[in-house]
């Protein structure tokens, strides 16, 4: 097959398509994530927190006549997309090149298992700090690091060493600048380490007091962790999250009947109420023949940081569904989050929660 040239391409028959973190109705956020980690080339776990209710820039400068096979990709994954036009500028020839053209996995069932090279990959970075691979960020999302200032700081003691590139010509009698001899007899100051110590301690300090504080970024992490571990059916990661001081409370209906509220529960009655609640959905599972399949949707609508960044209070509407129509949960929630060392931890939940079930 011979290669064709492009065509000349002004930049507003262009797209950028994106990610808008929710999945399509009817499709389980596991089920889509295993389809996104085959399409993206990326693990299950990474591929879940794609669908975390932010949106990601999967491709860009998208040829517009390639858009519907992109979107109609995603849409079998049962991933929701969203269109972004691109600024119109000036035409700009291109080189001669073979046209991208996406795989559909229905023209080629013989290729179905391998991942498709028709989409790209997101953009990601390796944490300095714990060589974790993730999209494209400024905290790593494993261990909260602020990764641009921690290789600033690595690299820091190299251009020390590297010193003034030349010291001046010096004249031919072989003179000297004088040199200080108060640190000793041997040489002049130790500027290097004195240096390398400063700009390692400043970037210590910056590190820490970034660590320190509470961001959107760090909010968002900590409630899709807990996504995590309720799709995994993890109610000891859930309780993990917890402060030791947590307090909560509620109300709740079902078939449209007031229960009227709860009482005030600690996080040792909480933990005791989720565990019970996960024991309960395995033993339907059991009865009904299979596992319960879980579905989980979670839209935070605000979040309100403190002044000095220690809490923040997060509000959000949420959707959980065992089997189906067998039960579902529909609720808001308020609650408290708090910074303890270098973690964030729930301290007060307060919700209100519609229980029905076929």
């Amino acid at each position: 097959m011979t290669d064709t040239a492009l065509p000349t391409l002004n930049l507003n028959d262009s797209v950028t398509l994106c990610l808008t973190g929710h999945t399509l109705p009817g499709h389980a956020p596991e089920a889509v994530a295993a389809g996104l980690a085959k399409l993206l080339k990326l693990d299950e776990a990474r591929a879940l927190a794609l669908l975390a209710g932010q949106e990601t820039v999967i491709k860009r400068a998208l040829p517009r006549e390639q858009l519907a096979r992109y979107q109609q990709l995603l849409a079998d994954a049962g991933a929701e997309t969203r269109v972004r036009e691109e600024a119109a500028v000036a035409e700009v020839s291109a080189p001669a090149a073979k046209p991208a053209t996406p795989a559909v996995a229905a023209t080629q069932p013989s290729t179905a298992s391998q991942p498709d090279p028709s989409v790209a990959p997101v953009e990601t970075v390796t944490c300095p700090a714990c060589q974790c691979v993730q999209p494209r960020r400024t905290l790593c999302r494993d261990c909260g690091v602020d990764m641009p200032r921690m290789r600033a700081a690595q690299a820091a003691p190299r251009e020390a060493e590297r010193g003034p590139a030349t010291q001046g010509a010096r004249s031919s009698a072989g003179a000297r600048q004088a040199v200080p001899r108060e640190a000793g007899e041997r040489g002049g100051l130790p500027w290097k380490p004195i240096a390398v110590g400063v700009v390692l301690c400043v970037a210590a300090a910056l590190f820490w007091v970034q660590r320190s504080k509470l961001t959107e970024e760090r909010v968002y992490d900590f409630y899709n962790e807990g996504m995590r571990a309720t799709l995994k059916r993890d109610p000891d990661a859930l309780c993990a999250q917890m402060a030791d001081d947590f307090r909560g409370s509620g109300s709740a209906s079902a078939a449209g009947v007031d229960l009227g509220a709860q009482e005030e529960v600690n996080k040792t009655q909480a933990c005791h109420a989720m565990r019970e609640l996960y024991a309960s959905i395995e033993k339907i599972g059991e009865a009904m023949g299979g596992e319960m399949h879980i579905q989980y949707n979670r839209d935070i609508e605000r979040i309100d940081i403190a002044a000095d960044g220690q809490s923040a209070q997060v509000q959000y509407s949420y959707f959980l569904g065992v089997g189906g129509s067998v039960m579902q949960f529909r609720g808001e929630a308020t609650e408290t989050v708090v910074r303890s060392g270098t973690k964030i931890l729930l301290q007060r939940a307060e919700s209100t929660v519609n229980i029905s079930g076929g």
